[in-house]
């Protein structure tokens, strides 16, 4: 079983691009001041929706758009000073507890608690946790944090007061009276968080797989499969059965329940956490072979199981893969 755990982790170095965390705020003096004249908040809220690939957030049009390194920015300018807010930042949890990843933020930033965790929901009730610090060494700054276990990830947004013009000078009491202000406007836009759902992986698609044999697989709709040798002998060779595709946690936690296959829980963490990749793309497949057909004549066939397991690169379309009977790493791709 050590063996197949190290082809398994093999495979695994072959994930495709994730994104990354940027790790730390913005560097103060790399964002830019202009003289964009500052228009007073109306009442009524004008929003629009930015969409990552993970997750959406909801921004006041009022703010500027401003673009550093291609990083955008949202700011606006009062008398005093010019607050710039943006996405920080998006990570892996590294599957620990909210606590912990908040208690490590705090040590690597030397940040002050603003907001202990509270427990948060997104509009399609994807639960969240969430906390606010100020980061020491960057001034006059908020990191509003989201922890959603659910799916294994870390959100990051930050909001700082700069100095009007690089005037050193700010009106007496400025930030006291405005620092729950803003506070409350980053608050704003870091619970505007809506988490994408999890993709239907492979469900209801053709794949074919890379180099020889090649192979392609017919995965329906209904959680039945069949696998064909090739295009020639499409009807004549191929075998028939059901599957199932899990994904993220719900992967590892059935690749550990084969128990035959000796992937525990706590390795399959460790291989995702070295790759510093995220859950929504790791996913196994379980076939439960039935049927061979063989030269046109169909043999009931039952007892078989094959274990794939792998990730999906961030279009998924093309699947890196391990499979566990055979101890063969694949490369699948969508069919066109």
């Amino acid at each position: 079983m050590k063996d197949l755990f190290k082809k398994f982790t093999a495979a695994l170095l072959l994930f495709a691009a994730v994104l990354t965390f940027s790790g730390c705020p913005p560097d103060p003096g790399s964002i830019s001041h202009t003289t964009a004249p500052y228009t007073a908040p109306k009442e009524e809220n004008v929003t629009h929706d930015v969409f990552e690939k993970r997750f959406s957030y909801t921004v006041d049009e009022r703010w500027t758009v401003e673009r550093e390194n291609g990083t955008e920015y949202y700011s606006y300018y009062d008398s005093g000073a010019r607050i710039a807010a943006r996405l920080n930042g998006v990570s892996p949890d590294n599957f620990l507890d909210p606590q912990t990843n908040l208690d490590k933020l705090i040590e690597k930033y030397d940040a002050e608690i603003y907001i202990e965790l509270e427990d948060g929901k997104d509009k399609n009730n994807v639960g969240y946790k969430y906390a606010c610090i100020k980061p020491s060494g960057y001034e006059n700054m908020f990191m509003f944090l989201i922890f959603c276990e659910p799916r294994n990830m870390i959100v990051s947004y930050t909001m700082e007061y700069r100095r009007y013009n690089n005037d050193d000078r700010l009106p007496d009491g400025y930030l006291e009276t405005v620092e729950r202000t803003f506070y409350y406007s980053l608050r704003d836009m870091a619970l505007s968080t809506v988490f994408v759902p999890a993709k239907d992986i492979l469900r209801g698609t053709v794949i074919k797989k890379d180099g020889e044999p090649s192979l392609t697989a017919e995965l329906r709709d209904d959680g039945s499969f069949s696998i064909y040798e090739s295009a020639e002998k499409y009807d004549s060779e191929h075998i028939n059965g059901s599957y199932k595709v899990y994904v993220g946690r719900a992967a590892i936690e059935k690749i550990a329940s084969m128990t035959e296959y000796g992937l525990t829980e706590e390795e399959q963490k460790n291989v995702i956490v070295s790759r510093g990749a995220y859950c929504d793309r790791y996913f196994a497949i379980v076939y439960d072979i039935n049927e061979i057909v063989k030269k046109g004549e169909l043999t009931a066939h039952e007892g078989t199981t094959v274990l794939y397991v792998g990730t999906a690169d961030e279009d998924g379309s093309c699947f890196e893969l391990t499979n566990c009977n055979s101890f063969t790493n694949e490369i699948w791709r969508l069919s066109e």
